[in-house]
C-alpha cells in the first residue's frame, strides 16, 4: 500500500541520496513544503532535513543538477505565482534550474502530472 506519508518521507530520503540529477515536473510546487508529517512533531533539524527547498539546495551543493519543469499558470484562470517559486528556487544555487511552460496565447489547461526522477 502506498500512502502520502510514506511516499513523501521516502521521497525526502531519495532526494538526500541523489548523486547526479533530479528532474521534477509539477503543476503547483511549494518549495517550502515539508515532506514529513506531522510537522508539529518534528524536531527543528528534522524540519529542515525534510523541507523540499532545503533538500534541493543540499543536493545542488553536492553537485547534483536539479531541473524543474513547472506549469506557468494562466492569470485568467488561477494565480499561484510560479514566477516567485522560480526566482526563489533558482536563487538558492546555480545547479537548480526551473522553467515554466510558454505563455504564448491563453492556455486554460495544465499538466497535472507530478513526477520526480532521481539519478
Amino acid at each position: 500500500m502506498i500512502d502520502g506519508e510514506m511516499y513523501f518521507r521516502n521521497l525526502a530520503e531519495e532526494l538526500s541520496r541523489a548523486q547526479s540529477e533530479i528532474f521534477i515536473t509539477d503543476w503547483w510546487l511549494c518549495p517550502k513544503y515539508y515532506l514529513m508529517r506531522p510537522v508539529c512533531l518534528a524536531s527543528k533539524e528534522d524540519k529542515e532535513n525534510y523541507r523540499l527547498d532545503c533538500l534541493l539546495n543540499k543536493a545542488a551543493a553536492r553537485g547534483v543538477k536539479v531541473y524543474i519543469m513547472h506549469w506557468k499558470e494562466s492569470k485568467f484562470a488561477v494565480t499561484f505565482n510560479s514566477s516567485i517559486t522560480q526566482e526563489y528556487l533558482m536563487g538558492l544555487h546555480p545547479n537548480i534550474k526551473m522553467m515554466r511552460h510558454t505563455s504564448d496565447g491563453i492556455h486554460l489547461w495544465s499538466h497535472h502530472a507530478k513526477l520526480v526522477v532521481i539519478d
